[in-house]
């Protein structure tokens, strides 16, 4: 019936099927939608529209076909005509149908569809002699609540008469909108060491969150739980689940229940030298994180139930006793209508989770760093020594031109092992039986010109020094350089 393209915009329908004949008669039906079109108008108006077998347009409440009611009441066939056109749908109706059972059907089994998001019952209890009546505001635009079908809810309640008695029973969506959640026990920042075990338990209140709707014991459980620290990699958790207990719950009366949370041990991924180094010196000593334990209570249709006082303040028992009391009948029958054939229940207790690093890591790369200079500082003085005992380099050669091997050794000079004087500085002392040529008691080192050695035996050997020298100057006459040589000297 409506313009394509409308999702932004409101319709009331007003039921015109003939059993509305007598509230429109004394008024009810006109002040009902006029109240309606002014809470509509608090998001730019609305279409009105009437309906019975089929719908139909409406210039206003003050037209004379306004109460030009006949026929009868196709509830759903009003809904589907005006889904997918508007995004919110208000719906005036006395529930009376000639077939009630198919087609209440229907049109709850379209309240329930993904086309329809949201969606509010109020019962209005007439004065005796006829029954009550409903209205539905419905919404078919997400997200959850649709703040526009919000403001029109809050301004029909306002816009309400004293005299009249009203309920607001939200039954879509369920799931976390029929409970209230309440921390009781347990702190909300839980702080551990890194190497400890994570796990603490938080005591829960759960109960209704509307006065009209409650449930029975359902199954609950836990589930695995996503690792709070996934944006820092380098603690790793053992195992991530959830539980609570007693493993039933009910709002009929709030009631407490123990909430546990169990990481496991909380470790620091030491394979990783980048993790050692955070936990060391990241800039911070620990690191924090938001947890939203995931319990889930498992709702079965059945399980539904609208409050004693609800019932006896709305609800009769037939038609025949809904006209005496001017109530709505068969609305105890409503959840069995109206709620899916399971609903899972989420029950979101926040924490925050510190994990303090150990101070071990930063110990740990002190004393690394240290080990590492330790052994950089022991081989630079190793070298050191041995260059200091090993002395300058000497190349010793005999007469006709042999290589002697030659070194010095803690300022001892060695020719085939055996000590020929000393080098102290620059300066050259023969041993005890060794002779310089020309005679001399020490001789000054002037490299590369060789130092002349008369052994005890009788030789002559001339002594090059000079560090990293690979020449030696060789006597006059002296044959290449061959092989080392060596000599063996014998006492006088």
């Amino acid at each position: 019936m409506a313009p394509a393209g409308r999702a932004q915009d409101t319709v009331i329908l007003v039921d015109h099927s003939g059993s509305m004949a007598p509230y429109c008669q004394e008024g009810w039906t006109k002040r009902l939608t006029d109240q309606l079109l002014t809470a509509a108008g608090q998001n730019g108006g609305a279409q009105l529209a009437g309906f019975s077998q089929s719908t139909f347009p409406l210039s206003s409440t003050s037209a004379p076909e306004f109460c030009a009611t006949s026929g009868a009441t196709h509830l759903n066939s009003a809904l589907a005509s005006s889904l997918g056109s508007y995004g919110q749908i208000w719906l005036l109706t006395d529930n009376q149908l000639v077939e009630p059972g198919a087609q209440i059907q229907d049109f709850y089994s379209t309240l329930q569809s993904d086309r329809v998001q949201e969606y509010h019952v109020f019962p209005l209890v007439h004065t005796p002699g006829q029954p009550g009546l409903l209205v539905y505001a419905i919404s078919t635009l997400p997200p959850y609540p649709n703040p526009r079908l919000a403001q029109q809810v809050a301004a029909f309640l306002d816009g309400a008469s004293p005299e009249d008695k009203l309920a607001d029973l939200v039954m879509k969506p369920l799931g976390e909108n029929v409970i209230e959640v309440t921390v009781t026990g347990g702190d909300k920042l839980q702080a551990f060491e890194e190497g400890q075990v994570l796990k603490f338990k938080s005591m829960v209140q759960i109960g209704p969150k509307f006065n009209h709707l409650y449930f029975q014991p359902s199954r609950a459980r836990g589930s695995t739980i996503a690792n709070p620290f996934r944006e820092q990699p380098c603690l790793k958790l053992e195992r991530s689940e959830s539980s609570i207990s007693p493993e039933e719950v009910e709002t009929v009366q709030p009631k407490v229940y123990e909430v546990t949370v169990d990481f496991g041990r909380v470790t620091l991924d030491s394979s990783r030298f980048s993790c050692i180094w955070h936990a060391a010196f990241g800039g911070r000593s620990h690191e924090v994180a938001e947890i939203q334990t995931p319990i889930s209570i498992f709702v079965p249709r059945q399980h539904y139930r609208l409050s004693d006082r609800f019932l006896a303040d709305f609800t009769a028992a037939d038609p025949a006793d809904a006209k005496k009391t001017g109530k709505i009948a068969y609305l105890a029958k409503l959840p069995d209508f109206l709620a899916p054939t399971e609903t899972v229940v989420p029950v979101r207790v926040p924490h925050q989770v510190r994990v303090t690093y150990s101070s071990k890591w930063a110990f740990l790369l002190f004393a690394l760093a240290s080990g590492i200079l330790a052994i950089l500082t022991l081989g630079v003085r190793t070298i050191a020594r041995a260059f200091s005992e090993a002395g300058p380099a000497v190349r010793a050669v005999e007469k006709n031109g042999s290589v002697l091997r030659a070194e010095v050794k803690q300022g001892s000079v060695l020719v085939s092992g055996h000590p020929v004087g000393r080098l102290a500085g620059k300066v050259f002392t023969p041993a005890p039986g060794i002779r310089l040529d020309p005679p001399a008691s020490s001789a000054s080192i002037q490299s590369p010109t060789p130092i002349s050695l008369t052994l005890n035996d009788g030789s002559t050997v001339y002594l090059t020094f000079g560090r990293g020298s690979t020449s030696v100057v060789r006597p006059p006459g002296a044959p290449p350089a061959g092989k080392p040589a060596s000599i063996k000297l014998t006492k006088r």
